[in-house]
């Protein structure tokens, strides 16, 4: 069974980071989130090795999956992770979206498959991802760093919006 534990402060050098994820926010307040197999998701994954640094990744990984353009990145901290016979991080970041573009496939993903993205509330957030009790320690130190970093323009806009449906045809179906 794997275990997460939270924390709000470096790696340590030991540990091998294997993934990063963001927490995507608008500069109304709200939270973009990625919807695959109807499921909320963070947007982010494995480093690669063109990859110059983590934010790059974040920015990799952003137009790839939720096909947006980040702003400011901030460090928010870890989730280690124990798995069976693994022990890693995976590398939480607060950014500002800057540009939604539309819905392209995913080009790690086979066949056709377009992630779905939703923009809600940081509460919505905290109740929909998928983790559990690291929910509200992530989000809640996501919201505090981008109001501290002045990535917000006023009050958290409280309007749920689906900007595109999740479609993960793939090419053998139809």
């Amino acid at each position: 069974m794997t275990k997460y534990v939270w924390h709000n402060e470096q790696i340590p050098d030991a540990l091998v980071i294997k993934q990063v994820h963001a927490v995507l926010v608008t500069a109304d307040g709200r939270i973009l989130l990625r919807i695959k197999n109807g499921s909320y998701r963070l947007t982010g994954g494995h480093p690669e090795p063109t990859d110059q640094d983590y934010m790059a990744t974040i920015r990799r990984e952003a137009l790839e999956e939720a096909d947006v353009e980040v702003d400011k990145i901030d460090y928010i901290g870890y989730q280690e992770v124990f798995e069976e016979n693994e022990h890693y991080a995976q590398m939480r970041v607060v950014a500002l979206v800057s540009k939604i573009h539309p819905a392209t496939p995913d080009p790690d993903r086979r066949g056709k498959w377009i992630y779905g993205r939703i923009l809600v509330t940081p509460d919505e957030a905290r109740a929909q991802l998928p983790f559990g009790e690291l929910n509200a320690p992530l989000i809640d130190s996501a919201i505090n760093i981008a109001t501290v970093n002045k990535y917000f323009t006023g009050p958290i806009n409280q309007t749920r919006e689906l900007i595109n449906a999740e479609d993960k045809q793939s090419p053998d179906e139809k």
